[in-house]
């Protein structure tokens, strides 16, 4: 066998043990991403449908269901969540070098120093091995960059073939279209200024419509919710004016800095492409490709220059990690004396990789073993526990009960069907539950809004298609009320006591409770919770302030039994 192929496979099988040795706690869930994919997962597995349209990750679900049906049971979440991780990050692994060594033809040390900067680079650091579209989407980001190169030069069917891998990242994650920005520039600037413009009008139609078609059909599951889309734009003002005047002048000012040299190439582009006669698609190409390397490399300094961690550097970025495969035009053209720190780079990353794992897993163990105590004494004291719902913990035990209430089907819970599910539950998981809190709010009828009647009519034309018929139906579950005195939870029964935990970090469904306009904190909500209990419901409570693994937390104790 090749020695450089010997090497790349000590290469892939290194990154693969470093991550099952030092697997990422999965319950340490400070970036929202795995609870919703697996409860996708989950949701194909047993109804044949997801039910997230917004971060829908069609090829990483349904393949993820899949594996489950094939391999199931599984002795815990965890071991089936690993099992994925190790299958996802083998394909991204395999592609890299797949695509690198046999069609690139790419030297060795060039890949490793690529991978080398993809496991460094923050979201690469963190979401190599986290069930996320960026699991997979790293590599895929790569080839399209590379391909993006011969889209204008090539014929119909390698157009076509751009168009399909184009189409399966952007159905992954919507934000990967983002990859195929220089492309589509490129052979606009091509159809203006070369002789040759029907070859790339030619090239330009075949990888629109393949990609549209390919695009419709991958998102065939989830496509009655698309109009919905639209409906996201008044929360996308809201960012932007949270950005504008949350944003220090510093900040501001370094905003504006990446502004003027983006339109500094921009103006030095135009100069040397649009006003040349003698164009040339790989050329004009690789410029807007060095434009893509500097966009990334001022966004990160930003960031560390802003103070930010390099854990928030990675939320920050994740949107934009695909784009890290345009480095790789950099990476080529440097020069030899960079390329001879390969080795060194590559043993810092798996080092720094090792590290940051091993670090997390032995600070989050005792937090997690701390608060399964914590939840046993509360259940000594009543029969249930809930937790006021947030996306940010550190639990085994409430994982999958966040991951069900968050992005599960809302018609019936996981503790409805616990029997069926793929992996063991533990013997707490039927008395802890999350509290319905963004459901108390909600208007008694809901019939007179366009999403109920475009949901309703989805669900009982007959001729819907069942996996569409579940997404209408799970749609409209999610817009009928529940009476915080006789469903403060699902499976809530007449006579149950219950203890409620509110976490003083509360981070999610702090403008419900009435107070739509504005978010509550977690001592206030502790107190509007126990007013409507004790006043409206006629429960007995009782209100008190404890720690749960060495957080401060708001408890109430409630007796429905009058």
């Amino acid at each position: 066998m090749n020695r450089e192929y010997i090497s790349s496979l000590i290469v892939f099988s290194l990154i693969i043990l470093v991550i099952l040795v030092f697997p990422s706690p999965y319950y340490d869930v400070w970036y929202d991403s795995e609870p919703d994919y697996i409860a996708n997962s989950l949701s194909i597995y047993f109804n044949g449908n997801p039910v997230d349209y917004l971060h829908p990750g069609i090829t990483l679900t349904y393949t993820s269901s899949l594996l489950i049906s094939l391999f199931h049971p599984f002795d815990s979440v965890e071991s089936m969540i690993l099992f994925l991780r190790a299958v996802f990050v083998c394909v991204n692994l395999a592609v890299f070098f797949v695509f690198l060594l046999f069609y690139k033809k790419t030297d060795l040390k060039i890949i490793i120093l690529f991978l080398s900067l993809y496991i460094i680079y923050p979201p690469g650091l963190f979401f190599l091995d986290i069930l996320s579209p960026n699991i997979v989407l790293g590599s895929l980001g790569l080839v399209l960059a590379m391909l993006g190169l011969e889209v204008g030069c090539r014929g119909k069917k390698f157009a076509a073939g751009f168009g399909v891998l184009l189409a399966i990242g952007v159905a992954t994650k919507f934000s990967f279209l983002l990859v195929a920005l220089p492309t589509l520039i490129s052979l606009l600037v091509a159809i203006l200024r070369s002789d040759n413009k029907k070859k790339y009008i030619t090239n330009t139609l075949v990888v629109f419509s393949t990609f549209f078609i390919m695009l419709l059909l991958l998102l065939l599951p989830i496509l009655p919710m698309m109009p919905f889309y639209l409906t996201l734009w008044g929360d996308v003002a809201i960012q932007v004016k949270n950005f504008i005047y949350g944003t220090s002048l510093f900040n501001m000012f370094l905003y504006l800095m990446l502004v003027i040299v983006l339109l500094f190439f921009s103006f030095n582009f135009h100069k040397k492409f649009y006003n040349s006669s003698d164009f040339n698609y790989k050329k004009n190409y690789i410029l807007i490709a060095k434009m893509v390397v500097y966009y990334l490399v001022v966004i990160l300094l930003i960031d560390v220059v802003s103070g930010k961690s390099y854990r928030q550097i990675a939320i920050s970025e994740r949107d934009i990690f695909p784009l890290l495969g345009f480095v790789m035009f950099a990476i080529e053209r440097a020069p030899d004396v960079v390329k001879r720190f390969y080795f060194l780079l590559f043993v810092a990353a798996i080092s720094l990789k090792a590290y940051t794992n091993s670090n997390e897993i032995e600070l989050v163990k005792q937090i997690d073993s701390q608060f399964t105590l914590d939840i046993g004494k509360l259940l000594e004291k009543s029969n249930n526990v809930v937790f006021y719902p947030t996306s940010t913990f550190t639990s085994k035990e409430y994982f999958i009960l966040w991951a069900d209430y968050r992005y599960g089907e809302r018609r019936y819970s996981y503790k409805a069907s616990s029997d069926l599910l793929p992996f063991r539950v533990s013997d707490k998981f039927d008395n802890i539950h999350v509290l319905n809190s963004r459901s108390f709010d909600l208007g008694e009828d809901s019939s007179d809004r366009l999403s109920y009647k475009v949901m309703d009519a989805i669900a009982n034309y007959k001729y819907t298609p069942e996996m569409h018929k579940n997404l209408a139906l799970n749609h409209l579950a999610l817009l009928k009320k529940k009476d915080i005195c006789t469903e403060p939870y699902d499976d809530f029964n007449a006579g149950d006591t219950f203890t409620l935990v509110i976490p003083e970090g509360v981070n999610f469904d702090r403008h419900n409770l009435g107070n739509k306009n504005t978010k509550l904190k977690a001592e206030e909500i502790s107190s509007h919770l126990d007013r409507m209990w004790s006043k409206k419901c006629k429960y007995k409570t009782i209100k008190s302030v404890q720690k749960m693994s060495q957080a401060k937390v708001f408890i109430i104790y409630v007796d429905s039994n009058k």
